[in-house]
């Protein structure tokens, strides 16, 4: 499509395919499910997807955002890879990407919360990143420190430490049993970002348990923005993105009422 901007932004449990015509907004088309960070090892099958989004929609500017694609070397082996023609082809990192839509022209910070978590601010083009680092030893406040947080409860719950039914009986049908559980997460390579959505759905329905968790990932957030704030010198408007807070929910409500109290303008 003449004049249109395609952009594909690709994460560690999809890639979210969206068209942006002149003068309008962009919308989104398709989300592909799937592990598309470009560290998973799954790169023939990233390439593949990205081939068929690009040729599904011809557009003038291709920009092209993956979770762990850092080195300049790889952006361009991408690039050579997708041979797209009639169009020009930008890749780079989910974060950069994120600042190229959110921030094109001006300071900002971001926070990237979904599969995994990223904190990081763009002055005068260059990025200052905080947190990052992976399922783990890193990534509080995403769908999988959520998720090990609540197995960890679910585990106390059956060991007497607690006692919280509900929450017990939500994470009794996935892990029907404790052997089944240490399987699962053990030999089966679990995703734990998986029982996000069963946490959230709890904190809805006021499941202490539930609350709790989201009130210490949101207060880990809190932490890190606060040390993001401190290393740049200057609080700048943030925008709250992936897929874990894209939407309006339990937790993306809290996260923001927690931001604000730290003085810091949404976006």
């Amino acid at each position: 499509m003449k004049n249109s901007h395609l952009i594909l932004d690709g994460g560690g449990s999809s890639l979210k395919i969206w068209l942006q015509t002149e003068g309008a907004p962009a919308k989104l088309q398709k989300r592909v499910k799937g592990n598309f960070n470009f560290q998973s090892g799954n790169r023939d099958k990233i390439l593949d997807t990205l081939k068929s989004a690009v040729e599904r929609h011809p557009s003038s500017l291709v920009s092209i955002g993956l979770a762990g694609l850092l080195l300049n070397e790889e952006k361009q082996k991408l690039v050579e890879k997708l041979h797209v023609k009639n169009a020009r082809v930008a890749v780079m990192s989910d974060l950069e990407l994120c600042f190229e839509i959110y921030f094109p022209n001006r300071d900002g910070m971001v926070v990237i919360l979904g599969t995994g978590s990223v904190f990081a601010a763009r002055i005068n083009g260059v990025i200052t990143k905080v947190g990052g680092y992976g399922k783990l030893i890193g990534d509080d406040g995403s769908a999988a420190s959520i998720g090990r947080q609540a197995v960890r409860a679910y585990l106390n719950v059956l060991d007497g430490f607690f006692r919280d039914s509900e929450f017990a009986q939500a994470m009794k049908k996935i892990f029907p049993t404790r052997r089944l559980l240490i399987e699962k997460i053990y030999r089966e390579n679990f995703s734990l970002q998986s029982l996000a959505p069963v946490v959230l759905r709890l904190a809805t329905k006021q499941n202490p348990t539930a609350k709790k968790l989201l009130e210490q990932e949101s207060d880990d957030v809190c932490r890190y923005i606060d040390v993001l704030v401190k290393k740049i010198q200057t609080p700048l408007p943030l925008k709250l993105s992936g897929g874990l807070v894209e939407k309006n929910n339990v937790y993306r409500k809290l996260l923001i009422e927690k931001i604000e109290r730290l003085g810091i303008d949404m976006m």
